[in-house]
């Protein structure tokens, strides 16, 4: 059995200790009452022993979300209420700053609630990039976006589950383009990226 660590030793370590709550009657009877079983460490009183790699303590909260961690970049653009922006990266693509005409999966961030899209990360700017904004033909929002998830993600492991359900890494990031020749096309960004540099 592995050795417990003691209410001070759990303080001096900066364990999580239990506070003042009711124990169970098994729990009681096996460490009393008092002012003592308040500062038990919480893994103690949980049945938890140190050292073990599962050790999780009852009293330590869940991992926020963080989508840096899951190949997503933050974006140099600030919505209103302190929204956050990202843009999912690949790095075997070449993917400098952000680029209006660049379909690719976007994510942004209000608190916890979250929105998570494939299609252009705005697509009225982009509509007025390519000299389409009169055109109600045209509408790029409705052509190119698709609305993944939507909904509250507060800790890592629901974001995790999350991402790897709509299964974001499979789709392919793509540039829109206006030409005389084809009109308006989706090219995958390594080609698209070629034929710019090719004009230039």
């Amino acid at each position: 059995m592995a050795r417990q660590v003691g209410p001070s030793r759990a303080v001096e370590r900066g364990l999580p200790v239990s506070g003042n709550i009711v124990l169970p009657r098994d729990r009681r009877e096996k460490y009393g009452s008092g002012e003592l079983i308040n500062q038990l460490p919480a893994f103690v009183l949980c049945g938890w022993h140190l050292p073990t790699p599962e050790y999780r303590s009852c009293a330590i909260a869940p991992a926020a979300f963080e989508p840096e961690r899951h190949s997503f970049r933050k974006l140099d653009l600030n919505g209103p209420g302190g929204m956050q922006w990202f843009e999912l990266h690949r790095p075997d693509l070449i993917m400098d700053g952000r680029d209006v005409l660049r379909l690719n999966v976007y994510l942004t961030r209000d608190v916890d609630f979250t929105t998570i899209w494939y299609g252009l990360i705005d697509p009225l700017i982009a509509e007025a990039r390519l000299g389409i904004g009169d055109d109600r033909d045209l509408d790029l929002a409705q052509l190119y976006e698709t609305i993944l998830f939507r909904g509250d993600i507060g800790d890592a492991s629901f974001g995790a589950s999350v991402l790897k359900a709509i299964r974001v890494t499979r789709m392919a990031p793509a540039l829109l383009q206006l030409s005389d020749e084809h009109g308006l096309e989706c090219q995958p960004l390594d080609v698209a990226r070629d034929g710019r540099e090719t004009e230039a």
